[in-house]
């Protein structure tokens, strides 16, 4: 048997023939000792119910308190109401923001938070809650739109004390009085002279403003100047911009964003001092570059088991690709409806109480993300990994056994059962593709073992003969798959080395 590099990211090139790896709802981890193998394959979060408001959730954010990961407070804006949400997953409606039905923002100073939301800035000053009382105490204000002199409000954020902002389809942003998320002096405005065009979106990052247009970015600091305090950094004009408004995250010490330049869109960067660096692949982007629409796009980014992930999500395309920046691998994450995959069901995150929050773009539910929940609050996730293509020049190989080398004896107690109500062991479904991905077998199940059978290997035999074979693997039984790699016993077939491998070797 000859292992044949079945674990992987998702990298489906332009022409199958060349690639056709996916990676839906897995993720791959890098061995950092040595062991069996290099990498893994582990499940990407499930989710449980952690509380319900208004539909859609728009955005979370939590200030945090000393005292440990739970003291502080949690707010959320769920349709047009601004909740409080408490860490029993109970929550209280605080006033009403609008809704256009875009994602929110959230910026705060100790003493108040303040929420953009369909054009308008909000502002809750923050008290002390008097327990036992149900209600948060607090006093909640719309900002006057005149204190806005270029019009609506896209995006808030804040930075030494100031709470910023810009304007929707202008080419200014302005700054807050210090301290203050209810007072805008009319003369702390900047137009962006350094490029001519409209802002597409902003993010505060290192205390540095990363101003974003569509083409080219340019990056202020605070210079401490009595009207309006920033001014630009010499040299941090960027030769790219931003696509899409809510795609700019943080995340690993940098900012994440869509892109776009003179010579077109559809790229992922990453901020590497005050440049970009490209981290999307060619094949991401030869499929990206074809959605319907790019500036709908929506981005996060959390921290769990180590990995720190960039989710991004097209909901015009209905996709979720989701980048690893401990491995410098995208994968996909989707929501099973029964027939096919849509848009994971998360579209913002706060780190709240010692969980993972996120908010469900088609209900009005918040629920906790972890990896130790294995279904989407009760609906079964259905993972998928396509392995790379075998082929061995084109020549003619007899298939006698693939063993795919899964974590086994790890079923429930008490166990799943079958059609029949008989306990069964939890099942993989193998299926192969002999044109390069464009047509598939019948599904086989293989079976992964019930609680307790460690020794059990996942074997599949008689597969028939091809010039070129692409193996598919699909999972949807609620247990924590692992996968570390696959066996091919094959006439005909010698496994070749990947040309990263073969170079490294020459070199």
């Amino acid at each position: 048997m000859a292992r044949f590099g079945f674990v992987g990211p998702s990298y489906q090139s332009q022409s199958p023939t060349a690639d056709a790896e996916e990676c839906i709802n897995l993720y791959v981890e890098n061995m950092e000792a040595d062991g069996k193998s290099a990498n893994m394959l582990y499940n990407t979060p499930g989710l449980s119910l952690f509380g319900a408001i208004a539909t859609p959730v728009r955005g979370i954010f939590f200030i945090q308190y000393q005292g440990g990961p739970s003291a502080g407070r949690c707010f959320a804006v769920g349709g047009s109401n601004l909740y409080e949400v408490f860490s029993d997953g109970s929550s209280a409606i605080l006033g009403n923001v609008g809704s256009d039905s875009l994602p929110v923002t959230f910026a705060a100073i100790p003493e108040e938070i303040a929420v953009a939301s369909a054009g308008n800035l909000f502002v809750y000053t923050l008290t002390a809650i008097v327990l036992p009382s149900p209600m948060p105490a607090g006093t909640f204000v719309a900002v006057p739109s005149t204190s806005f002199i270029n019009g609506p409000v896209a995006r808030v954020d804040n930075g030494d004390g100031f709470f910023i902002v810009f304007s929707k389809n202008s080419d200014t942003w302005q700054v807050s009085n210090p301290d203050d998320g209810i007072t805008w002096n009319p003369l702390s405005v900047e137009e962006i002279s350094v490029f001519p065009e409209n802002i597409t979106s902003m993010m505060v990052d290192h205390r540095y403003v990363w101003i974003f247009g569509q083409k080219k970015s340019v990056v202020y600091a605070d210079a401490g100047a009595p009207i309006f305090p920033y001014e630009v950094i010499p040299g941090a004009l960027l030769e790219l911009g931003c696509i899409a408004r809510d795609s700019v995250a943080k995340a690993d010490n940098s900012i994440f964003w869509l892109g776009a330049d003179e010579r077109g869109a559809g790229m992922v960067w990453r901020s590497n001092g005050f440049s970009g660096v490209r981290v999307s692949t060619f094949a991401m982007e030869q499929q990206i570059q074809r959605y319907p629409m790019l500036s709908d796009a929506i981005g996060y980014s959390y921290q769990e088991a180590g990995h720190t992930f960039y989710v991004l999500r097209f909901p015009s395309a209905n996709v979720t690709w989701v980048y690893d920046a401990a491995t410098g691998l995208w994968h996909k994450r989707g929501f099973w409806n029964g027939s096919y995959y849509v848009c994971h069901l998360s579209q913002c995150h706060a780190y709240a109480f010692g969980k993972h929050l996120v908010g469900d773009w088609s209900t009005g539910n918040i629920y906790s993300q972890s990896i130790s929940n294995l279904t989407d609050n009760g609906n079964p996730i259905v993972r998928t990994r396509i392995a790379p293509t075998i082929s061995n020049e084109s020549t003619w190989m007899t298939f006698q056994q693939l063993q795919i080398d899964v974590e086994s004896g790890l079923g429930p107690m008490p166990p799943l059962l079958d059609g029949r109500g008989n306990p069964r062991d939890p099942q993989m479904l193998v299926s192969w593709s002999d044109d390069n991905a464009h047509t598939w077998s019948n599904e086989h199940a293989v079976n992964c073992g019930r609680a307790g059978g460690y020794k059990l290997r996942a074997i599949i035999r008689r597969l028939g003969r091809s010039r070129n074979r692409t193996f598919k693997v699909t999972m949807s039984d609620a247990i924590p798959w692992r996968i570390t790699d696959a066996y091919l016993t094959a006439t005909g077939f010698e496994p070749s080395e990947r040309l990263t491998k073969r170079l490294g070797k020459v070199a």
